[in-house]
């Protein structure tokens, strides 16, 4: 077979984008039921007071280097983490100076401004169970659905290219036109059916058989089984009739 390249990958636009639409609605229906579950699971442990997603966590995440546009430093040996606003200090995190009754936004004074690094550090956040697991979880699923789609559409193309080219080469040879070859890509899906039908053309032109009412009739059925996708054995039966 010879090689071509790909430049279109949509070239059976209702056959592809039916194909990518059921099985993303098979993998999206799959997902919804699992989350379905997983909520009435937890619904259910809920009516005993277990609120799972509704726990407390303190998870440590990388800081940024600012506070709404304000710096922040770690001080006095990185034991608190403060923010500049103007020309004045202020708490953003007190850490090991909260026993001294310091808290967030008050005054601090520094005496040595050259001595302040610039804050890179993770930080402790307090947050809900719910904020950690499934915001991340949503975003996975949707990459993943999109990796599907794309994979699906190169997929497709090796069952529809196929496909599209036998409707062409049916049609020539209907109008009586033998004179082509009936070629498929390496990779391609029904390669043994392409080849059989290649076979068929040259039979064909060879005996002349395009002036046959009874071969074209054949030929025709043949295009109406490819084109309302009939099985494999049912398209190389028709082709063994030839």
């Amino acid at each position: 077979m010879a090689k071509s390249k790909r430049t279109n990958y949509l070239i059976d636009k209702p056959f592809q984008i039916g194909f990518i639409v059921k099985y993303l609605l098979t993998i999206l229906l799959t997902v919804v039921a699992i989350f379905l579950f997983a909520a009435g699971w937890l619904y259910y442990k809920s009516l005993f007071g277990d609120n799972i997603f509704n726990q407390i966590v303190t998870i440590k995440k990388r800081s940024n280097t600012t506070i709404e546009g304000h710096k922040k430093f770690a001080y006095d040996a990185e034991s608190m983490i403060i923010y500049k606003k103007g020309r004045e200090y202020f708490v953003y995190d007190p850490k090991g100076r909260a026993e001294e009754g310091l808290k967030k936004d008050d005054l601090v004074v520094v005496d040595d401004e050259k001595s302040l690094k610039e804050f890179y550090g993770p930080e402790e956040i307090r947050t809900n169970l719910f904020r950690v697991i499934v915001p991340p979880l949503l975003v996975v699923c949707s990459i993943i659905m999109i990796i599907i789609c794309i994979y699906s559409l190169f997929f497709s193309h090796r069952m529809a290219g196929p496909i599209y080219r036998l409707r062409i080469s049916l049609d020539r040879m209907i109008a009586g036109d033998f004179d082509f070859k009936i070629r498929a890509r390496k990779g391609d899906f029904f390669l043994n059916i392409v080849e059989k039908f290649e076979l068929l053309r040259l039979k064909i032109k060879n005996n002349e058989f395009s002036g046959s009412h009874v071969e074209r009739d054949k030929i025709l059925a043949l295009k109406n089984l490819v084109e309302n996708n009939g099985s494999k054995s049912d398209i190389l039966k028709k082709i063994g009739e030839l």
